[in-house]
Order: C-alpha cells, then structure tokens, then sequence
C-alpha cells in the first residue's frame, strides 16, 4: 500500500480528487436511483388511478350485459381489465407501491369501494376469478415505469373497484423492475466526466506545484554552488515572493562566504610578514639545532596559514563547473604517483564523464592518495558506476584507523596520536579540505577499514549532476 501511494505532491492530489469523484458520484447515483424510482411510481400511479377511474365511470353508466365486452375493450397496454360479479382481492391489502395508487384512488374517489393487493413477483399472462373460468387482457405498457407485456415476470398489483348496481372492476397492473444504479450509460457518463475533471484538474495542479519542483532544484544546487544564477521573480505573487526571499538568502550567504575569505586572506597576508621577520631573524641565531628547529616551526605555521586560508576560500564552489573525464582523472594521478616512485595502480571504467570543478575535485582525490601513501607502502584505486553515481576507493596497506576517529579525522586540524601522529607530516587540514571539496559536487567521503588489513576511502560522486534552469515560475 506504501508504494501504491503516490510520494509527489502532484500524484497525490490527482488520487485524492478521484477517490472523491468516485465517492461523490457514487452517492449522487444512489441518492438519484431512489428518488427516480419514487418519482415514477408516483407519476405511473396517477396516470394509472385517472384510468381505472375512467373506466369505472363508464362501467357506472353501461348495462349489466355489455359491460364485460366493454371492460375487456377498454383494457389499454400494462393495465388487463375485467367486469366481474365478484372482486379480485378479496380484502384490501394496500402495501408497499400499492399505498401510492391507493391514496391516488381515494383522493379521487372516495366513495367507492376500493381493494388492493401487491405481488411481489409473479406473472400476469392470465387471471382466474371464481366461478368465471379465465380473464383475457391485452399486454403492453402504460406511462412511464408502468410497462408490462404477457408473462410479466415482476411485481404486480391487483386491483377491485366496485361498481353501481352490483359487479366489480378487476384488474392488473404490471410494476416495473428496478433498474441497476450501475448501468451502462451512467458508468459512462462517469468516466467521462472523471476523466475530463482529472484532466483539467491535473492541467492545473502541475502549474500549481510547477514552482515547488524549481525552488527544489534551486535549494538543491545552492548547496553545490553559491554562484548560481538567481531564481527570476516571476508568476503569481506568493511565487514572485519567495523567489525574491530565496534570491536574497543566496545573496547573503555569497556576500558571507566572501567576506570571510577576504578576512582571512587580508590575516594570512599580514601574518606572512612578521613570519619572514622572525624567519630572517632565526638565520642570525649561531647555535644550529636552535635555528633548525625554529625554522622548522616557522614553516609548519606558514603550511598551515595556507592550507586554512584554502579551506575557508572554497575553491570548488566558485570553480567554473565543465565537463570532466573522472575515468582519465584517476588514471592520470596513479601514473604521477608512479613517476614519483610510489606503487599506485588503477581498476576503472571508460569513459566515466561528470560537470565537475576539475581543479577542487582534482585537489581532494590527490589529499586522499597522498594520506594513503604515508601511512601504507602502496595505493589502490578503483571506480565503479552506480545507477545514479560514481564510487571511487582508495586503498592503502597502512594501520587502519579506529570506528570511533573516523569522522573525527575531518575535522579541520584533527590529527590521530599513534601511528598516524604529527610525524608523518600534515596539519589535520586535509581530508577536511578533501570532504568539504567533494560534499560540494554532491557527494561525499567516507572511511572503513579493509577486512585484510589498511584503510578503504570511499568517495561517492552524483553520476546525473544537479541541474538547474532559471526560467520564469509560472
């Protein structure tokens, strides 16, 4: 039942208009099959009432001895006529559809006798009064739901009027069966309307939520790119609204990004300056372990003025995204690592082409190979497709690294104690810079280690890149 509901807003407004298109004609049909089953009784009934009454009256001014040939000669379609000596119904048993004709008979004529009886089902191609051997009556249909025919095989109901003098009139008075809610021109008409409905409603829902899927895609590529073009300001007015608060949020948050970039650069350049002072200092000092060591420190404090300064400017986010080989990308940088006398080999795919920012994505894989190769004597790369991404592992043969430090290794400045201590060189700066490149394509980084020993990099990178297209929302 979970996957037969629809999860976009637009399939589950369609679903909920035609169940309540369905329920509503369900009711409507149910509510309108009574009433016109009540309608034509009522109108059948008087039509019906007017007729017997008609012929009594004529039977009322005929002599005993023509008044059965004249009975049977007035008999019209669905009503058979009798003149007999004794009545039909022996009692009056007024019930059911029987009430409508009786009352029409006595608001008419209430000073005649008058009996009825209703039969739920049985024929009437004949009638047996005592003593007078078979009755004979035409067949057919009179009015609207009072049609009949010989063998008539539903309800029917028998009638006894007395007439002046002596005698009675019989007769018979085929009801109509109920017709099926359900049927066929009303299924049609149902469906066509139902589809008419959902099609114009539809029409509308899409243009309705149309800006919904764009403000999606927007949100979306602003977490990739803060450099996008902003949403036009177009549409109804909610719509023009939120766009403009969306714009101005991206604008803030560029004008942010900007201004720390530049505060840290304008503190990474007034910091170089003292740097060379005490740099040009340490080279007086006479006693060479002294200096050594100092110029040592002072170059880790310039590495990692740099290395924060690029964390904090974000380079892929303001990279220009182009098309990119991620195929010969890997292939390019295990055969540098080759040419640098390292063991590094490759397992991919070609062509394996993505919208990427060559130089920030090129810059985090380099991190991750170059992690790899301190801590283990050879890398190993590999890259699968996904239906919807690219996988890349980097292997090393190194120590691993605990279930409990690996999220905290990217953390800006984070650096593992033990066999990954500052020894091996590093300011903790760059799988933060690696992750936070890699997060800005869409993807991301993550850390296990090898069942057969070393540390597994798993970079994820979307295969369809997040697209974006700033046409008016309407």
């Amino acid at each position: 039942m979970i996957r037969l509901w629809p999860q976009g807003l637009f399939g589950r407004t369609l679903l909920v208009l035609a169940l309540g298109l369905v329920l509503s004609h369900a009711a409507s049909m149910a509510v309108y099959h009574g009433k016109r089953h009540e309608a034509l009784l009522a109108q059948g009934g008087e039509q019906a009432a007017e007729r017997l009454l008609a012929v009594a009256a004529t039977l009322d001014e005929t002599p005993l001895a023509q008044r059965t040939r004249l009975a049977r000669s007035l008999g019209a379609p669905g009503l058979r006529i009798l003149y007999a000596s004794e009545p039909l119904v022996a009692e009056n048993r007024a019930d059911g559809p029987a009430k409508i004709l009786e009352s029409e008979l006595r608001r008419l004529a209430p000073e005649r006798t008058i009996r009825l009886a209703y039969l739920k089902a049985g024929g009437v191609e004949s009638l047996t009064l005592p003593g007078r051997g078979m009755m004979h009556g035409p067949g057919g249909g009179m009015g609207p739901g009072w049609g009949g025919g010989m063998g008539y095989p539903g309800p029917s109901l028998r009638i006894a009027l007395g007439i002046k003098e002596e005698g009675w009139l019989n007769a018979i008075l085929p009801l109509p069966l109920e017709e099926p809610v359900w049927h066929p021109r009303f299924a049609f008409s149902f469906i066509l309307v139902t589809l008419l409905t959902l099609a114009i409603t539809g029409w509308a829902i899409r243009r309705a939520t149309k800006p919904l899927e764009t403000f999606a895609r927007a949100a979306e590529r602003l977490g990739t790119d803060i450099g996008a073009p902003p949403l036009a300001e177009d549409g109804p007015a909610e719509v023009r609204r939120a766009s403009r608060a969306f714009n101005e949020m991206q604008d803030r948050l560029r004008r942010f990004i900007d201004d720390r970039a530049r505060m840290l650069g304008a503190i990474a350049h007034d910091l170089r300056t003292p740097l060379t002072r005490m740099r040009l200092r340490a080279e007086f000092v006479e006693d060479d372990d002294s200096r050594a060591k100092m110029l040592a420190d002072l170059a880790e404090m310039e590495t990692m003025i740099a290395e924060a300064l690029a964390l904090a400017r974000q380079e892929a986010v303001n990279e220009p995204r182009q098309p990119l080989d991620l195929d010969a990308l890997l292939r390019g940088l295990a055969e540098d690592a080759r040419l640098a006398g390292r063991q590094a080999d490759y397992q991919g795919e070609a062509p394996a082409d993505l919208m990427a920012a060559p130089t920030a994505l090129k810059r985090a894989l380099v991190n991750l190979i170059d992690n790899a190769l301190k801590y283990g004597q050879r890398v190993r790369l590999a890259m699968n497709r996904r239906p919807d991404r690219f996988d890349i592992w980097i292997d090393d043969d190194g120590p691993g690294i605990p279930e409990s430090e690996r999220e905290k290794v990217f953390a800006p400045f984070y650096r593992l104690e033990g066999s990954r201590s500052r020894e091996t060189g590093g300011t903790g700066l760059g799988l933060a810079l690696a992750r936070s490149a890699v997060r800005a394509h869409g993807g991301d980084i993550h850390l296990e280690n090898r069942p057969e020993g070393g540390l597994r990099a798993i970079v994820t990178l979307p295969r369809t890149p997040i697209t974006y297209n700033p046409a008016p929302l309407r």
